[in-house]
């Protein structure tokens, strides 16, 4: 196997990974009664300067937003976001799951990994793996992908 191969299978695996947390977040907000269409946030990980946030958003709520418009037309009806907080600060925010259902219509792993756009989750893996190498220093420009 080349070096290719093997990174794209690496890739693979961690885009199959993710669907599975995300569906997972999914269902258990769905079993928690939180009204799935009008959206969520989760802290996965949260340290003492540094935070992992996933948002879940339709793309109503998302348009309303100050995000860049060429981000505003990447958004599918549903939408998984994940930003990287330093010191209470966006370092980067990234549009990594776009889904052609509401959240309240997902009903399998697999229509989550159909819709990860993964430059955007690569982006975001990358970042956390800078984070994690120089202990979470902020950076001084905010990142948005």
């Amino acid at each position: 196997m080349n070096d290719h191969t093997e990174k794209t299978l690496a890739e693979k695996s961690y885009e199959e990974s993710i669907a599975n947390d995300f569906f997972n977040m999914i269902q258990e907000a769905r079993e928690s009664g939180v009204d799935l269409d009008e959206g969520f946030e989760t802290t996965p990980l949260s340290m003492q300067n540094a935070t992992l946030r996933y948002m879940f958003y339709n793309r109503k709520f998302l348009k309303d937003t100050n995000m860049p418009m060429a981000l505003k037309k990447k958004l599918g009806v549903s939408n998984i976001l994940t930003a990287v907080e330093v010191n209470g600060k966006a370092v980067g925010i990234f549009l990594v799951c776009t889904l052609s259902v509401p959240l309240s219509k997902v009903e399998s792993e697999q229509q989550v990994l159909k819709s990860i756009q993964g430059k955007a989750l690569q982006e975001f893996k990358s970042k956390v793996a800078v984070l994690m190498q120089r202990g979470f220093e902020a950076d001084n420009q905010p990142a948005v992908h």
